[in-house]
């Protein structure tokens, strides 16, 4: 695990090759991940789990990835002549920090994903700069977001009170808005 200040990076502009989206059943998502790309393309977000997700043990909400291709279903081989996802604008914090991988622990703890397949520059820049170019400005509230959502998880299994798994679940991803989540993670993790 490295401080971001003092890790230099080699990264790249994307060539949406789509090596990063081959990565089946990794692709998690956090409650605000899932009503970002659900309001992006028109849909509930118990839609968007319904269609294109797959749900794991616990809380661990994926997107689907293509039978045929084993890449992520939002990985489109033919758009606008090229290679392209499909949801970038809106796509999870997994996605724009790859080949890094966050620890919930601190916005400034990662590593490197060790099967990374990304194809490099000589450009070398920090973690800050790489995360500034590749978030469009979102990761902090992504990772606020990323960490209060771990941390619920955590209280859900340790607390004999809580509610069920299926209504935890339902809780923290059927949403109508960014700031009913954060509301909801507030009440359930501090009592607000």
């Amino acid at each position: 695990m490295s401080k971001r200040e003092d890790f230099g990076i080699i990264s790249h502009e994307c060539n949406h090759c789509g090596k990063c989206c081959q990565r089946r059943g990794e692709l998690s998502l956090t409650p605000l991940d899932v009503f970002n790309i659900s309001q992006y393309i028109g849909i509930t977000a118990k839609n968007f789990i319904d269609e294109y997700c797959d749900i794991g043990n616990g809380f661990d909400v994926c997107i689907r990835s293509n039978e045929s291709t084993n890449k992520c279903i939002f990985f489109s081989q033919n758009f606008e002549g090229g290679k392209h996802c499909l949801i970038y604008d809106v796509r999870p914090m997994t996605c724009y920090l790859y080949p890094l991988k966050s620890r919930p622990e601190s916005r400034d703890a990662f590593f490197i994903d060790s099967a990374a397949s990304c194809p490099i520059s000589d450009e070398n820049l920090t973690f800050s700069e790489y995360v500034l170019r590749n978030s469009k400005g979102r990761y902090s509230e992504d990772f606020t977001h990323y960490q209060k959502f771990c941390m619920a998880i955590g209280a859900f299994y340790s607390d004999r009170n809580s509610p069920s798994q299926a209504e935890m679940f339902k809780f923290l991803f059927y949403n109508s808005s960014a700031e009913e989540i954060k509301q909801k993670l507030n009440q359930y993790l501090f009592g607000k």
